[in-house]
Formats: C-alpha cells, sequence, structure tokens
C-alpha cells in the first residue's frame, strides 16, 4: 500500500510502482476524451509521471474509488438539425496549481446541444493576473474553434464561431487589436 493521499508526502515510487503508476495513468487519459468527468484529474495525473510520489498514488487511487463508483457516463446526443453555430467556452483557474502558480483552462465545444470537444489543460506560462489567465485560456479556446470550424468546412458544413467566457476581462482582451495598454503578456 502506498499510503494515505495527504497531498503533502514527496517521497518517490520505486521503479515498479512508477511504471505502474505510468501504465494506469495513460489508461484514465484514454478513458477521459470518452470522459468529460475526468479529465481534469488525469491531466493532474499526468503531469507527476517523470517523477511520481506517494501522494501521486494517493490522487490515483482517489480516482479508481470514482471510477468503481461511476463506471459508466451516458452521453444522449439527440437528433437535432445541423446547427450553423459553432460555440465555444472557456474557463480557467488562476493560478491553481499550489507549486507552480500556473493556470488551468477548460474548454468545451458544443455544436448545437452536441459537445463535440472538451478538455482540460495547464497553461505553459505563469500568468501575473487573473485577466492574463482569461486571455491565454480565451486565445487557446479560439485557435481549437477555428480549428474545429476549418475541419468541418473539409466536409461542407459551414459554421459561425461564437466564443463564450465567464469574465469581462478576458472578453476586453480577446477583442482587442494588439497589446494595447496590457502588460506583462509575452
Amino acid at each position: 500500500d502506498k499510503g494515505v493521499d495527504d497531498g503533502g508526502d514527496d517521497e518517490r515510487l520505486n521503479a515498479e510502482d512508477t511504471s505502474t503508476y505510468r501504465s494506469l495513468t495513460m489508461r484514465a487519459a484514454y478513458l477521459s476524451l470518452d470522459r468529460c468527468d475526468i479529465q481534469y484529474t488525469c491531466k493532474e495525473l499526468a503531469r507527476d509521471m517523470s517523477s511520481p510520489t506517494v501522494a501521486s498514488w494517493g490522487k490515483l487511487k482517489r480516482l479508481a474509488r470514482y471510477l468503481t463508483l461511476k463506471p459508466r457516463v451516458i452521453v444522449n446526443y439527440p437528433w437535432q438539425s445541423l446547427p450553423s453555430v459553432l460555440v465555444a467556452e472557456s474557463d480557467c483557474d488562476f493560478a491553481g496549481c499550489l507549486k507552480t502558480r500556473k493556470s488551468t483552462s477548460g474548454f468545451a465545444c458544443f455544436l448545437g446541444k452536441h459537445l463535440i470537444k472538451g478538455y482540460s489543460k495547464t497553461q505553459s506560462v505563469i500568468a501575473t493576473s487573473t485577466g492574463e489567465a482569461e486571455f491565454y485560456a480565451g486565445v487557446s479556446v479560439i485557435s481549437s474553434a477555428i480549428g474545429i470550424q476549418s475541419m468541418l468546412a473539409d466536409l461542407r458544413v459551414v459554421v459561425s464561431v461564437v466564443v463564450k467566457t465567464d469574465t469581462t476581462t478576458g472578453q476586453v482582451m480577446l477583442s482587442r487589436k494588439g497589446l494595447g495598454r496590457a502588460k506583462h503578456i509575452s
């Protein structure tokens, strides 16, 4: 047994347990492609793959207990006429990681009532403000939405893109041309 998940045990796993941790984390990541409810957890587990600790093992066990309680997720795609709008929604937490102070971006893309893509990922840079973190999340969402729009165009489905975010600061920063008076954005 790897101990209890107290979130603070930095003791590294031995080679055999590290291999098992990596294998199980990648199986969970494969499951997360179809299960939005575990995407964030799988992202966090994958961040520890280079050197998993006892605390990492505890997080993996917690996911396993959750999957034991919720082994299935049913995603229902009811019939709908072909939508003309692709809605991309974003959100982020500012400096959510206590160790690195990096933010996490969340993304969901809907074609009508149907969720066609979603992800949770750690931002590559450290944002210095909530607005900056929302800006980075928005840029990522817009680029993903344009990619989906392009793929749909290849299939001869023409859609417009609507981006939704929950902060006015992020919306204002995304609607600018150039940096304007924004500081600390590289």
